[in-house]
């Protein structure tokens, strides 16, 4: 990497935990596993009804990561757009067309549930054209990123497939998106009729009392967290959990708490937060030059025992530029 471009390196490496985010909304690349087919099921299958219901009931629970996000206020920040563009390039969509994300979605729900990289599923709410999006594909069956799309079934639902990534329509208002284990999943639900919500309290206690555009919980004890994924994501280092809200209005703001493995993690978490902060306030001379505003507006960071609170809050144009390094950052962590 040539020297221009390395204070744009430092301000994502500091922002790593905050692109990451964006990376498991756009879902963890997952080798094939093997899925059990069961019968038909249709005397016990959900109701549409019943989908439309309780959305979080489709996701299974013990999962690392839960979020939840508010697309109309994504769509309106300076970084969403381009963030759709990354989320709709490899989606078994042809050439990203048939879904608008800044139109037709409402929210997204998300888990992601332990495996070699991650297995992912997404709920997708707001309206959505079977037909139409069949239509396209039927013309041109091959994504943005030039992969060729493939329909199959999956206990009675039809799921158009691209690569690693699946999805498949469970009402006109619900889509789910993610690798195919973490749609199957989703779809052996849905067929046994076990829609019931499986968060677990303290997220449901987040989603009832904070309001915000983006709802984001980690609990690393839930399931073993694969070598593969904290070897590469420096920031995992001695985490146990995070419970963050945040906010695309005027920028991001973010601001929550994140727990460690005893109290010499968490002070050795802060200071990690607080040296990036200053290498990025050390570059902000040279990445104005670039073009590119001061990333970080504001950082507080309090340690206490084994958590640290922290609040930030970064530029709206710096994010899309990290946006716009998602596609390497995802090469490197083997997303792709």
């Amino acid at each position: 990497m040539t020297n221009a471009s390395q204070p744009v390196r430092v301000g994502l490496a500091w922002g790593q935990a905050i692109a990451v985010l964006c990376l498991f909304v756009i879902g963890c690349a997952s080798s094939e596993e093997r899925i059990v087919m069961v019968g038909d099921g249709s005397e016990r299958r959900a109701t549409v009804e019943q989908i439309e219901a309780e959305p979080w009931g489709l996701l299974p629970g013990g999962a690392l990561l839960w979020a939840q996000l508010d697309v109309p206020a994504l769509a309106g920040s300076a970084y969403g757009p381009a963030l759709f563009e990354q989320v709709v390039e490899d989606l078994p969509l042809s050439r990203g067309r048939g879904i608008d994300f800044q139109k037709d979605a409402k929210s997204v729900r998300l888990g992601l549930y332990a495996s070699q990289t991650g297995d992912v599923a997404a709920i997708v709410e707001g309206r959505f054209d079977e037909k139409a999006i069949e239509s396209l594909i039927a013309a041109d069956p091959t994504t943005k990123a030039g992969e060729p799309i493939t329909h199959t079934r999956f206990a009675g639902v039809p799921v158009l497939k691209a690569s690693v990534w699946s999805l498949a329509f469970l009402s006109e208002h619900f889509v789910v998106v993610g690798t195919g284990i973490g749609v199957r999943r989703v779809l052996e639900r849905v067929e046994e009729g076990r829609v019931r919500r499986a968060l677990p309290g303290w997220f449901e206690k987040m989603l009832a009392e904070q309001k915000a555009d983006l709802w984001l919980g980690v609990d690393l004890d839930a399931q073993p967290v694969p070598a593969t994924l904290r070897s590469q994501l420096v920031f995992l280092e001695r985490l146990r959990g995070a419970r963050v809200v945040g906010s695309f209005e005027n920028g991001l703001g973010l601001a929550g708490s994140l727990s460690y493995d005893s109290a010499e993690g968490a002070a050795a978490g802060r200071e990690s937060m607080e040296n990036q902060a200053a290498e990025l306030g050390r570059a902000t001379l040279l990445l104005a030059a670039l073009g590119v505003p001061r990333p970080l507006r504001r950082l507080q960071t309090e340690a206490s025992g084994e958590n640290v609170q922290f609040a930030a809050e970064l530029d709206g144009r710096a994010v899309a530029v990290g946006v716009g390094y998602l596609g390497q950052l995802r090469s490197q962590l083997g997303l792709r």
